[in-house]
């Protein structure tokens, strides 16, 4: 007879290795004098980052801006490096960063302030509820097609089959 321990919880997943980045260091992997310019770049940089982000973007996002630029910055090193002014790399990252943000944003207010000027659907009289109940029990792409045929009043006006639409 085995013995188990049924209070016992079950061994953890295996830890899986960390995201490897192409990052500043050394080709066994270790810190170099590379890391180092990168650590460096870090400490003077990241200040002036937030404070370019916060400018830009406001308060709210303006670290993780700030951090997304320095690890962009730390995935592409080899690149950087190569440039005159690794500096104005990484505050061009923060500031396009902080544009794309933006355009979210504005997106998505777009989006919302278009949703919430859409006119409410036409109720409906209780005499059509039988007509929709069976346009409803339909295949899927069969229904819109005939509720689309026929309007509310049995014409075929536009406004007709948009209301139509929207109820089913």
């Amino acid at each position: 007879m085995s013995v188990t321990n049924l209070g016992a919880s079950p061994s953890p997943p295996p830890v899986e290795e960390p995201e490897r980045l192409d990052g500043p260091t050394g080709p066994s992997g270790h810190a170099g004098p590379e890391r180092d310019r990168f650590d460096d770049l870090y400490r003077r940089e990241m200040p002036r980052l937030v404070a370019l982000a916060r400018a830009l973007a406001g308060p709210s996002r303006a670290d993780d801006l700030a951090q997304e630029a320095m690890l962009s910055a730390y995935r592409r090193w080899s690149e950087v490096t190569i440039h005159a002014n690794p500096e104005a790399w990484v505050r061009r990252v923060c500031a396009n960063l902080a544009t794309s943000l933006l355009r979210r944003k504005a997106a998505e207010a777009r989006a919302l302030l278009l949703l919430s000027s859409r006119p409410s659907p036409v109720a409906l009289a209780p005499a059509h509820d039988a007509v929709w109940d069976e346009v409803r029990r339909l295949p899927r792409r069969q229904a819109p097609a005939t509720a689309g045929q026929r309007g509310s009043h049995g014409d075929r006006s536009y406004q007709g089959r948009r209301h139509v639409a929207d109820a089913v």
